[in-house]
């Protein structure tokens, strides 16, 4: 069986403020629901939906999508503008660190998923700056 990883358009736009508070007991929540863009129309009926709290030290962020391909794994990863009709517009790809000495992977916010017989899949990461 071969797997697929199809780069879709649905980059999530800069969506958490990754540091740390200086309260233990605060906690700073963002909720995304859209709208969800795509640059392919074979991805039109996808919705998406993005979560992130930041809490000691640590910035979480879940992806939730509905109407993708069955059984499909797809990329997704933040952009540092809102993403737009226009792909160049959404800017670089968010890094929360500029070690180069790191995989590329560890610096910027990769949110890969595979979905289920249903085209739902979520994915979550936990950053620490």
């Amino acid at each position: 069986m071969t797997t697929r990883l199809t780069r879709v358009g649905i980059a999530v736009a800069a969506l958490a403020t990754v540091s740390a508070l200086p309260a233990a007991a605060s906690m700073l929540v963002n909720h995304g629901r859209g709208p969800t863009i795509v640059h392919d129309s074979a991805y039109s009926d996808s919705r998406t939906q993005v979560h992130s709290w930041t809490r000691d030290g640590q910035t979480q962020v879940r992806l939730m999508v509905t109407g993708l391909p069955a059984n499909r794994t797809v990329g997704a990863h933040v952009h540092t503008a809102p993403c737009g009709t226009d792909p160049l517009a959404s800017g670089g790809h968010y890094q929360h660190s500029t070690d180069a000495s790191q995989p590329l992977a560890d610096r910027e916010l990769w949110l890969d998923l595979t979905t289920d017989a249903e085209g739902r899949g979520t994915r979550g990461r936990v950053i620490t700056p």
